[in-house]
């Protein structure tokens, strides 16, 4: 009797075990895959991007709940205008049904960057990380400040062009 009784209490124990370690398995959420391109879909995943373009940054989540969020992070590597480490954006993304998380973004400078996606659970535990490396390529586009500051230049030589031509007709009316 006791023998029959030590034999059920261990089995019960291994179904136990194995239900709970089942259960998270099936419940624990994962990045399956982080692709880039250049559009929501990164299809075709790409990995090297020209100055001009909009970069998408596409996570898929396995066993995702509303209660996981993805935080994305870019980060100059070998970038001239950057220290490697420099965080050049930051996005949290909360999870919604079976849709991949995406990051949308562009870059001011061309040269290497590393984009990482981080899933966390409600508590802020980070579940998993998955990351992956771009090179964006060209010339850096003017900033605005820049473009500003040349319209102003070409403005002030149009008003002292303008001004030469009156002063040439007032020179003229008084012949």
């Amino acid at each position: 009797m006791k023998r029959n009784m030590a034999a059920i209490f261990v089995i019960a124990i291994m179904i136990f075990a194995a239900t709970a370690c089942g259960t998270k398995a099936v419940t624990t959420a994962t990045i399956s895959n982080l692709a880039f391109g250049k559009n929501e879909k990164a299809d075709p995943s790409l990995t090297t991007f020209d100055i001009a373009d909009g970069i998408y940054a596409v996570a898929w989540i396995s066993k995702s709940s509303p209660k996981h969020s993805l935080y994305f992070r870019v980060i100059a590597e070998k970038v001239a205008e950057r220290q490697k480490g420099d965080e050049v954006m930051t996005k949290n993304v909360d999870l919604e049904g079976s849709e991949p998380a995406k990051l949308h973004f562009s870059v001011a400078y061309p040269g290497e960057y590393k984009i990482e996606a981080t899933l966390s659970g409600d508590a802020g535990q980070k579940i998993d990380s998955k990351s992956g490396t771009i090179i964006v390529t060209g010339e850096p586009l003017p900033l605005e400040s820049e473009e500003g500051e040349r319209d102003a230049d070409k403005e002030k030589d149009k008003e002292e062009h303008t001004d030469r031509e009156r002063e040439r007709e007032k020179g003229s009316d008084r012949k």
